[in-house]
């Protein structure tokens, strides 16, 4: 935990510190001289089972997520993400029960321009997963993962499309998202 702990400030703190020491091209990306941006996504997670430690299994749930970010360069950048996404989880011999996931990560973006507009998108960061059912919350933290693709619509506007993962077990399993994203 302490590790896990650790690793969140420092990113956080990398985070907060890297306009400091952002590269001078930074405004030369996809952005058109954007260096931060934000997107809105919809978020779809996908359920797991998880035997050992929950009774029933996950299933789909539905939310939303906001990303907020600052380009280091043209194919990097680092990010604050947020999710949350409300769905059941179904027990084998009892009522299903209302569940709240909830996920905030800090993250490394890797951008890799396919052309002007098109990019291949992998994120690799630190994240905290919370669930809710029934008015209990049990979290954990772990290695969280993204690969998804943008496409540039216009200046400082895009559209993504993402998959995302993590390290941790839960009945919130891994998400697919769609959204679009803004520079500013």
């Amino acid at each position: 935990m302490l590790k896990s702990t650790t690793i969140a400030v420092s990113l956080a703190a990398a985070l907060a510190a890297s306009p400091l020491y952002a590269s001078e091209e930074a405004g030369h990306g996809s952005h058109g001289g954007h260096n931060y941006y934000a997107a809105v996504k919809v978020v779809r997670t996908m359920g797991d089972d998880v035997h050992g430690l929950h009774p029933g299994s996950g299933t789909a749930a539905s939310g939303f997520g906001l990303d907020l970010g600052y380009k280091l360069s043209h194919n990097l950048a680092v990010e604050f993400a947020y999710t949350k996404a409300d769905g059941d989880i179904d027990y084998l011999h009892l009522p299903s029960e209302a569940v709240t996931y909830t996920t905030m990560a800090i993250n490394g973006v890797y951008m890799h321009h396919l052309s002007d507009g098109l990019a291949l998108v992998g994120k690799l960061g630190m994240l905290k997963e919370s669930e809710d059912v029934a008015g209990h919350t049990a979290s954990d933290t772990g290695l969280g993962y993204a690969v998804g693709v943008e496409y540039r619509l216009s200046g400082g506007m895009e559209l993504l499309a993402e998959y995302e993962g993590s390290g941790i077990e839960s009945p919130r399993g891994a998400a697919l998202m769609a959204g679009v994203k803004f520079g500013f």
